[in-house]
């Protein structure tokens, strides 16, 4: 079982853990084993772009990745953001065609691929593969539906306070981490102004939220939590539609 690295020292025990990975039986895996190639990947480094042939499945072993489409201006618009665990590509490897956005690095990052054609061929011979593939791709649209739910319902405020959340972890009541990378990507992702973004970060600092330059301090994650529920039901009662008296 030969994995193909390129500057890493991650073995098939960690990538087992990963969710794509770990739906697959032992023998599925070891059959698809032998062609991952893991690479390092610096920021901005292009996996494909909008239009190329699909020819790999990828999957995030550590940072970030950055799904972007180009509209027919000419803006860039950051559809998603891939950290650790999350796979992309996966059905185009049963269904060949160009991808319809392009996919780079947005961190120092770790990237585990797999040719398509190889996916393909033993997702067609091995049934729990083609599970997998189809349990990552569900799973990967139900988050797309809750960020598109977000952005629908949501205000500037809440999504920025849900972000920040969502980088804390999971089960520490207080924490300080690294933002994973800048800020004007973190406003195109959430879809607000840097100057909104600018204006919710004040905002945060009340409840003990301090934000630097690259480097954000929680100190009391349960007050963070509720900023963004809070802020998330009253949003949700503002878009509530009451039927019109008869």
């Amino acid at each position: 079982m030969a994995i193909v690295m390129s500057g890493s020292a991650h073995d098939t025990h960690s990538l087992r853990g990963l969710p794509l990975f770990a739906a697959m039986g032992d023998s599925s895996f070891e059959r698809l084993a032998g062609s991952i190639r893991i690479d390092n990947l610096h920021p901005g480094d292009v996996l494909f772009r909008q239009g190329d042939p699909a020819a790999s499945v990828f999957v995030v072993i550590e940072g970030w990745v950055k799904l972007v489409r180009l509209t027919s201006s000419g803006d860039e618009v950051v559809i998603r953001l891939f950290t650790r665990g999350h796979s992309f590509a996966e059905t185009l490897a049963v269904r060949p065609r160009v991808h319809s956005a392009s996919a780079e690095a947005a961190s120092e990052c770790v990237i585990a691929r797999i040719a398509a054609m190889t996916v393909g061929r033993i997702a067609h011979e091995k049934p729990d593969v083609a599970l997998a593939i189809a349990q990552a791709s569900d799973a990967s649209l139900s988050a797309l539906m809750d960020e598109i739910e977000s952005l629908k319902v949501r205000s500037a405020d809440a999504r920025v306070a849900q972000f920040i959340l969502s980088l804390c972890p999971v089960g520490e009541s207080s924490c300080v981490f690294r933002l994973p990378f800048g800020k004007r990507l973190i406003a195109s992702y959430l879809g607000v102004k840097q100057e909104t973004l600018s204006r919710s970060f004040a905002k945060l600092r009340s409840i003990g939220i301090d934000i630097g330059r690259n480097e954000i301090r929680v100190t009391n994650t349960a007050l963070l939590e509720a900023e963004a529920n809070d802020q998330h039901r009253s949003a949700a009662i503002r878009y509530e539609i009451h039927p019109t008296p008869g």
